[in-house]
């Protein structure tokens, strides 16, 4: 059984304008995701890389300032959107595509040294067998002697702790505040986000913020745990799988 993606593209849709808000520095996160992979890849002589995932362009971006030559796709219009103009603010070049992991080796091709998929780009998958379809189209458009580099959420921490409020950030920009947050609801094996973008307009007359409007989206996630994420990277066909340490994610090295 696969799920429909329309259904999860819309929470990033939704989010696209505030998603930096999910970062307490998104420029320091890019530069630190950056370095990061960076040195990985240094390691495998990497030079064109594939951003199976890229969002706004958080690990495309600083690979592409650093020399790479970089194709970063995204199924979401509204992030794509976001990507491009942040490229454009670093004076980077790189090709953005509208696909999703199933897609990519007919939109993006193969032949690539490393295809990386980081940050929300698995987890936003249902079920099971949609992320053993995404490892398989990743795996394809990897070259023999590539490297895969993916990340998920660390869900063997995060089914323990079970946290169900997250607070994410607060921004003030042209008299508006913008609050987000996200609430967590675990139904095993699927952890369904939903995520609120608060708006208050502030009024200088009374001292405070007014208008309030609140949007909404939601997102359901298969919690693949550690073991899981190893079988289903083997069942795609990769020969190897190894554990990186990553600050914020469970990332894995995958060799096909």
């Amino acid at each position: 059984m696969q799920s429909d993606p329309h259904t999860n593209i819309a929470y990033y849709e939704t989010l696209a304008d505030v998603y930096r808000l999910f970062f307490p520095d998104l420029d320091k996160n890019m530069q630190q995701e950056g370095a990061w992979l960076d040195a990985v890849l240094q390691t495998y002589g990497a030079k064109r890389v594939l951003d199976a995932s890229c969002g706004t362009g958080r690990q495309a971006v600083p690979l592409a300032e650093r020399g790479y030559e970089v194709i970063a796709a995204d199924p979401s219009p509204a992030m794509l959107r976001q990507a491009r103009v942040i490229a454009k603010q670093h004076r980077t070049r790189a090709r953005f595509v509208q696909t999703a992991f199933v897609d990519l080796p007919q939109a993006v091709g193969s032949d690539f040294d490393a295809v990386i998929a980081l940050g929300n780009g698995l987890c936003n998958l249902e079920h099971r067998e949609d992320i053993l379809a995404a490892l398989r189209s990743i795996h394809r458009c990897c070259r023999p002697d590539g490297i895969c580099i993916i990340g998920i959420k660390d869900f063997d921490r995060l089914c323990l702790r079970r946290q169900r409020f997250h607070g994410h950030g607060i921004d003030d920009e042209n008299g508006v505040r913008t609050i987000l947050f996200e609430t967590w609801d675990f139904a095993d094996p699927i952890l369904i986000v939903t995520a609120f973008a608060m708006e208050g307009v502030w009024d200088q007359k009374i001292g405070r913020h007014v208008d309030w409007r609140t949007r909404s989206a939601q997102t359901r996630e298969y919690m693949a745990g550690s073991r899981e994420v190893q079988t289903l990277a083997r069942e795609a066909g990769f020969s190897s799988v190894r554990r990186l340490e990553h600050r914020s994610e469970a990332v894995y090295a995958l060799c096909p």
